[in-house]
């Protein structure tokens, strides 16, 4: 775009509306006094712009663009044509009798309907409409003035400088109010759609932490259980007396099928490291009260003696003979010596296959 081009769209646009030709010329004189001359100073503006890369040698255009119309209907419809341009007046210098059409009043009523942010200077030497209806009907009262007839010139000059300023200044400030109010409604969108996602992802921590919670009072109620089956183990002879064998099955089933299978769905679970650690703690501990009751039912059918299932207990346990001798106060060798009855005993002649994992699997 050249910079003639980028002038005519940036000057305040003025409107003039009288039916009079010497009002025309008279402001046309006033706000825009070079006339022809213009066609003159483009073309040395052009001419300095080719020579020397540039224009500001050459002064400067008129500051506003100027429109005239000598009836109220044609200036509804060039008001009317600049809003569907977007191409609004600043201003319109507004006459009050325009024989032989519509007066002001109608007139400046039409406009404000069509622009409520044009500034409208009523022009007048004698008016039959009262001022105050004037006001009370082209409102808001700062966009419209009066300027009484015969016009001066320092008067149109400072009234369109202040009046196209005002206009800009409105303007820009209500561009930037509809950016604001649109960034605005982008951040509370934004805002709403975060919130929703935290309280979607609180929701889903609450279900967990009751699902956890749940999971929690059942394994709290199976180790009660444990007690009770516990406090009926007690030690007693070697042999199991009547009924004892029934307690194991009762316990070895309990761990088994009804406690360990909560244990498993509730590691599988998004635990904390210390939860993960609790949960560690009472399948180890199942474990080790398991593992006696296991033995016992094993030893009903494989014959085994009250030390070969201490041996075995600690085999199954991981231990190596070299603990179990320390932990029974046992020798090597005899420790070894039960090992080899157990492998007997239990019918393992394959000494590749490991005694740990066959006693772990009853």
């Amino acid at each position: 775009m050249n910079e003639t081009a980028h002038l005519e769209i940036h000057r305040p646009r003025i409107l003039v509306v009288d039916d009079e030709e010497n009002i025309h010329q008279a402001i046309r004189q006033v706000l825009a006094p070079e006339g022809d001359r213009r066609l003159v100073r483009d073309g040395l503006r052009s001419l300095a712009a080719t020579l020397f890369a540039t224009s500001d040698l050459i002064g400067g255009d008129a500051l506003y663009e100027l429109s005239f119309c000598r009836q109220g209907e044609a200036a509804v419809a060039a008001v009317a044509a600049s809003v569907e341009s977007d191409r609004r007046f600043a201003m319109v210098f507004l006459d009050m009798r325009m024989p032989p059409g519509r007066d002001g009043l109608w007139t400046a009523s039409r406009i404000r309907e069509l622009d409520d942010m044009i500034n409208i200077l009523i022009m007048t030497a004698f008016s039959d409409v009262d001022p105050a209806q004037i006001a009370a009907e082209v409102r808001p009262a700062d966009k419209l003035l009066y300027l009484q007839k015969p016009l001066r010139p320092p008067e149109i000059r400072q009234f369109a400088a202040a009046l196209a300023t005002k206009w800009r200044t409105e303007t820009e400030l209500v561009t930037a109010n509809l950016q604001l109010a649109a960034a605005r409604n982008r951040l509370q969108q934004l805002l709403d759609e975060r919130t929703a996602a935290l309280d979607m992802a609180q929701s889903d921590l609450r279900e967990k932490g009751e699902l956890l919670d749940q999971q929690s009072a059942e394994l709290v109620e199976s180790g009660i259980a444990m007690k009770v089956l516990l406090k009926n183990l007690a030690s007693g002879p070697e042999e199991p007396p009547a009924g004892r064998r029934e307690v194991d099955e009762m316990l070895v089933m309990n761990i088994k099928e009804l406690t360990e299978p909560f244990l498993e769905r509730l590691a599988a679970t998004e635990l904390t490291a210390g939860q993960r650690e609790c949960v560690e703690i009472v399948r180890s501990n199942l474990e080790k009260i398991a593992s006696p009751a296991m033995l016992r039912l094993f030893s009903g059918d494989t014959d085994l003696t009250p030390a070969e299932l201490q041996v075995a207990n600690l085999i199954r346990q991981g231990k190596a003979s070299k603990d179990i001798a320390e932990l029974l106060n046992l020798s090597p060798r005899t420790v070894e010596f039960h090992r080899d009855n157990i492998r007997k005993k239990l019918g393992i002649t394959d000494r590749r296959t490991s005694l740990r994992t066959v006693l772990q699997s009853l």
